[in-house]
């Protein structure tokens, strides 16, 4: 692939799943739609994640019919069931988006280690323990639950469980 198209897609990704979202978040804050950042309460988050539910999506699908490798594509996938899938959780249940994310990290790094049979045992020790780091400072900021941090790191890690091996 040319470097060209390589940054192209970079950029792409890029847009579509922090920054079209981060812009999202601003003018929700700006409007008052969301009291802050933190977004504290499942039902401040139910826009948010909706509106990057849609974004995720629409860089799924579009990456679909690009050039990109299958293991590529299945990892935008993979993103885009997590963030639908915690859209979903929210309505009922605040579950932790922080470590919905390291859990599908870690995911990653274990299914690709294993499917290509070598060693990421000193990166995957390195995230999990920064994934115990960042669990731990939710639950001191009074931000989640056991529940909440320990459901988000799963769920995340089983999506990509499942789809790379």
């Amino acid at each position: 692939m040319q470097p060209k198209i390589k940054l192209f897609l970079l950029l792409f990704v890029f847009s579509f799943t922090f920054l079209f979202p981060l812009i999202n978040v601003l003018l929700l804050l700006r409007f008052k739609v969301i009291s802050s950042l933190h977004m504290p309460t499942k039902e401040e988050r139910r826009i948010p994640l909706l509106v990057t539910s849609c974004f995720y999506v629409t860089a799924y699908y579009l990456l679909r019919y690009s050039g990109i490798s299958e293991t590529l594509k299945i990892l935008m996938l993979g993103a885009s069931l997590s963030v639908i899938l915690s859209t979903i959780i929210n309505f009922f249940w605040k579950i932790s988006l922080h470590l919905m994310a390291f859990g599908s990290l870690v995911g990653i790094i274990y299914t690709i280690s294993y499917n290509l049979f070598i060693s990421a045992h000193y990166l995957m020790t390195f995230f999990v323990l920064l994934s115990a780091l960042v669990a731990y400072s939710r639950l001191q900021l009074s931000a989640h639950n056991p529940r909440q941090v320990y459901g988000g790191f799963l769920i995340g890690f089983l999506i990509q469980l499942i789809l790379l091996l």
